[in-house]
């Protein structure tokens, strides 16, 4: 490609998000892993006297657990520029998450990591990764310059999700807690 339109391509202060969507996603898999392990852990200990709640908390567990794992890759993959259509799922895999892991940050993390995703600037800086192209040269053509970026402030929201994720956590695990010394 020649220097005309590489300095053509669009430079995109999403792509300057991705860092805190990978991150995102990687806390959102990890909560979903723990929630999936609490609600198999509850459907195995209430096999015994309701089969049918038993095998529902069984079923979303592992349907908990695929989506932690989707998450989780996707975060790693994502952050070196690849497996953007992953990252999508992953990303609408949170709203299925949203019962265990909190319901305003699973979809506040869909929404962003969707609408980050889906924008042109970053679906062309990984077009050109794949494409071949070296990951220095791409950021340089598409990040914007330091003073265009705006990653502060997603870092701060990063922090209050993760939070009010942990808290969604707690919340659960007490319950379970709960639940388990009645019977």
């Amino acid at each position: 490609m020649c220097g005309t339109c590489l300095a053509a391509r669009p430079k995109s202060r999403s792509l300057a998000l991705l860092d805190g969507v990978s991150h995102l996603l990687w806390i959102h898999g990890a909560l979903g892993g723990l929630m999936a392990l609490a609600a198999m852990i509850g459907g195995v200990s209430s096999l015994g006297t309701d089969v049918a709640f038993g095998l529902g908390a069984l079923a979303y567990g592992g349907a908990l657990a695929v989506a932690a794992i989707v998450q989780i890759v996707a975060g790693v993959r994502i952050q070196e520029y690849r497996s953007r259509g992953l990252g999508i799922v992953a990303c609408a895999a949170a709203l299925l998450m949203a019962p265990g892991c909190g319901l305003v940050p699973s979809v506040l993390l869909a929404i962003s990591g969707l609408v980050i995703l889906l924008n042109p600037g970053v679906r062309a800086a990984f077009d050109d990764i794949a494409s071949g192209m070296d990951q220095r040269e791409m950021e340089r053509i598409h990040l914007p310059r330091d003073d265009e970026k705006f990653s502060l402030g997603y870092v701060a929201i990063v922090v209050v999700l993760s939070l009010v994720g942990w808290c969604g956590v707690w919340g659960a695990v007490s319950a379970l807690t709960a639940w388990v010394q009645s019977q």
